[in-house]
């Protein structure tokens, strides 16, 4: 992995990304903005996490989004940790943003009228600064426009029951499939 690369990235989601959340009352540490959100009695975290990608998917990022609340947890933070990431949370209350962008359609898509379905996302690092900023509006547009909505529906005690419910059914299904 290139360490200007990184060095870059880091840079610019600085510069660049994080006043925007930091307006909307995220706090910004190691490439991760959380948020403290009182709802129902209780306090949930919602999470914008930025990934970067390792071996195969080096030269790359993603973004993690989740929802997490130490009440409703079946896992509780490990003692190194103080702040949830998104492997702390509930299985279905982690989404990846790159799911939200409108699928690419190539031109045999369009000539047989085909659609595709959403799938994971990950965007290029680049050393070079407009290249990067390019990449990052990208995410700032699927973030706001989709991201902050996904962490608002999700951030609920309904959400957290549905949650640990999808996660009984498949321990059920699992059982029944032994």
């Amino acid at each position: 992995m290139s360490r200007k690369r990184i060095r870059q990235f880091d840079r610019q989601l600085r510069a660049e990304v994080a006043p925007k959340l930091l307006q909307r009352n995220f706090t910004f540490s190691d490439r991760t903005f959380r948020r403290a959100v009182t709802h129902e009695g209780t306090i949930s975290t919602q999470i914008v996490e930025f990934q970067v990608g390792q071996k195969r998917l080096s030269g790359k990022f993603t973004v993690n989004l989740a929802v997490y609340n130490a009440d409703v947890s079946s896992q509780s933070l490990s003692p190194s940790t103080t702040e949830p990431h998104s492997y702390d949370c509930q299985f279905d209350l982690v989404q990846r943003l790159g799911f939200f962008r409108p699928p690419q359609l190539t031109l045999f898509d369009r000539l047989l009228r085909r659609t595709r379905i959403a799938t994971d996302y990950w965007w290029m690092q680049h050393e070079n600064a407009q290249l990067m900023r390019r990449e990052l509006n990208d995410v700032e547009e699927v973030l706001l426009a989709h991201g902050l909505t996904w962490l608002e529906t999700h951030t609920s005690l309904s959400a957290f029951r549905w949650a640990r419910r999808q996660r009984e059914l498949r321990k059920l299904k699992k059982l029944a499939s032994d």
